[in-house]
């Protein structure tokens, strides 16, 4: 029900990159996805991720290695884009 868009992962200096990443709800507007979680992973050696989003709240987990996105409330034939800076 959902559609990546063309993610992107740019090496800004030997130890930071950025990374961005646009999902669609590829399903009828009349209809609401609930608790949707987006998990991006990053290398092992990242040290702090400063993360920016259109809806929802995203954090780093350490435990994971990912960017965590938990969007609750995700209507139909909607895009949400997610901006991060990884610090390794």
């Amino acid at each position: 029900p959902f559609k990546l868009i063309s993610p992107i992962v740019r090496e800004l200096s030997k130890n930071r990159l950025e990374v961005q990443v646009t999902i669609k709800s590829v399903f009828h507007n009349k209809l609401v996805g609930k608790n949707v979680v987006v998990k991006i992973p990053c290398p092992k050696n990242t040290a702090k991720c400063k993360v920016i989003v259109a809806a929802g709240a995203a954090k780093y987990k350490a435990e994971n290695s990912a960017i965590v996105w938990q969007i609750k409330r995700f209507p139909g034939d909607t895009e949400y884009t997610l901006s991060a800076e990884v610090e390794l």
